[in-house]
């Protein structure tokens, strides 16, 4: 994608001719990818660690389902952010050093009165 607008991924009919439909779905530049192993979803990923999934579909599955059932298919956008679990043990340590300093701070301050 260019700078401050979001990749596009193309989508040819087959047999590939001229004609093609743009998607819009990643913040940055493709980096990567890759059709599932049943060839019914195609991830895609940029360099910020978001992925975008698409499901593959021949225009006999295109047409046999109705516009209510699509709309129902679509997914709101997510908030989640994927962490390590390195990253969440670091942060609970911390948290728990943090605790133990406020202990410390609220016992000195009580003494001190």
């Amino acid at each position: 994608g260019v700078e401050g607008s979001p990749a596009m991924i193309r989508a040819y009919s087959f047999p590939v001719g001229a004609e093609f439909v743009e998607y819009p779905c990643l913040g940055g530049a493709v980096t990567r990818l890759r059709l599932s192993r049943d060839d019914r979803l195609l991830i895609a990923t940029d360099a910020t660690g978001c992925i975008a999934l698409f499901d593959v579909k021949d225009r006999q599955d295109r047409a046999k389902r109705s516009l209510s059932s699509m709309q129902q298919d679509l997914m709101a956008w997510s908030e989640e952010v994927l962490v390590t679990r390195t990253d969440l043990e670091e942060k609970k340590t911390q948290m728990n050093e943090l605790r133990n300093k406020v202990d410390e701070l609220q016992l000195h301050n009580e003494y001190q009165l």
